[in-house]
């Protein structure tokens, strides 16, 4: 297997059971492995404990948050691109947000940033001798910590890809048309320290 693949549940089934049903559409997983995990710890001990799991064994690591919809070939798409390009950590184009655009430079096939978002394929090599403290177990910003961490220590090169774009249902603004705005919902919001735009009905 070439890649592995994460995929942190916690609360919001709705978008989960929706998540699931676009990566079994999608059908380009030959050489992929998909990590369905509890992301109750907290989403940082989540992402360590995946990587301690996969460590020295995959070519490629990636994740897709689980309020998110995947394209037809999304993954072959993204390992595609780190195949060919010196580039070592990419994340898609996202909706309602078009991420790639907002924070990635002028690029033909991928726009150059000095980060990237929370949906990412990277090489499993640039993880093989880190070590993770864990900490924060509820919000998002932990997560974000280790993706910098990441880069700082490798000096990796990153980049947005805008031929990829992932639909993500439940965004923060609630101006995806499948976004649920519900009671439970805005208290997930909550918990996980993420602002949002809209307020239940």
């Amino acid at each position: 297997m070439r890649t592995a693949v994460l995929v942190p549940i916690y609360k919001r089934l709705e978008y989960a059971r929706l998540c699931i049903e676009a990566i079994k559409k999608s059908k380009d997983y030959e050489s992929a492995e998909f990590y369905f995990l509890d992301g109750s710890s907290g989403l940082r001990n989540t992402i360590i404990d995946f990587f301690e799991e996969v460590r020295g064994k995959y070519e490629y690591l990636a994740k897709m948050d689980s309020d998110c919809l995947v394209p037809d070939n999304w993954l072959k798409d993204l390992t595609h691109i780190l195949d060919t390009t010196d580039y070592d950590i990419i994340s898609p184009n996202v909706f309602p947000s078009n991420a790639a655009f907002l924070y990635g430079r002028e690029g033909a096939i991928v726009r150059p940033s000095e980060s990237v978002g929370g949906l990412w394929c990277m090489r499993a090599s640039l993880i093989k001798d880190m070590n993770f403290e864990r900490y924060s177990p509820n919000g998002i910003s932990g997560a974000f910590n280790l993706l910098t961490q990441i880069i700082k220590e490798n000096e990796a090169k990153c980049g947005w890809i805008p031929s990829v774009t992932i639909q993500d249902i439940g965004h923060w603004s609630g101006a995806h048309p499948l976004h649920i705005k519900s009671k439970e919902h805005e208290e997930y919001s909550a918990e996980v320290r993420r602002d949002v735009s809209w307020s239940a009905a």
